[in-house]
């Protein structure tokens, strides 16, 4: 599948996964912001009307997550929960109150998602990686379905971390933070919580 495949109308769950792995293989991981940014504002910056709790960290980022969460839906919210790696299914990435996105609405967003990384090659524009296409999508699935509050987790971490593209962050969480992905982040601690 080249990159710069024709948009694809019916992309089915199977594919649209087949896709997000292909694009995972193909690019790895990729630090900075400016890829995520101009895919975000492709997609009309769906991040710019939502709030989130962002949540960072080498461990208990998971547990944090879950938490949060869980108070602010049983408090009343509507919220969305972006979550990397997963455990079971892919579609806990993204979730609403406890509930995944389903596989239609997922493959229907990921359509979007794609085409916008199609327009930002015919710019001139790297094509983004398979992390800032899901946090992309997340963003969309949540301001689509006009989430209170987005409980977000950071991929790597650190200052590049697709996910700190957010401007409207009411609470950041950090949770313990441990000597990993040393060879983007740093090899100290200091320079790992930046």
């Amino acid at each position: 599948m080249p990159l710069h495949s024709p948009v694809l109308i019916y992309m089915n769950y199977t594919q649209a996964l087949q896709y997000i792995e292909y694009i995972n293989t193909l690019k790895g991981s990729v630090l900075g912001l400016d890829s995520i940014r101009a895919l975000c504002d492709e997609l009309n910056n769906p991040q710019d009307d939502l709030k989130f709790v962002h949540i960072a960290g080498t461990n208990g980022k998971g547990s944090t997550l879950a938490f949060t969460s869980t108070i602010l839906t049983e408090s009343g919210y509507r919220v969305g929960r972006y979550i990397s790696p997963t455990i079971r299914e892919y579609r806990e990435r993204f979730q609403i109150n406890g509930r995944m996105i389903s596989q239609n609405l997922f493959t229907q967003l990921l359509e979007e998602v794609k085409n916008a990384c199609d327009r930002m090659c015919e710019k001139g524009y790297e094509h983004p990686t398979a992390f800032e296409i899901e946090t992309a999508l997340a963003f969309l699935y949540f301001e689509r379905k006009k989430c209170d509050i987005v409980v977000l987790e950071t991929g790597m971490g650190g200052t590049d971390d697709a996910t700190n593209i957010v401007k409207t962050t009411v609470l950041s969480i950090l949770a313990s933070i441990s000597m990993d992905h040393m060879q983007f982040l740093g090899d100290t601690l200091d320079k790992i919580t930046l």
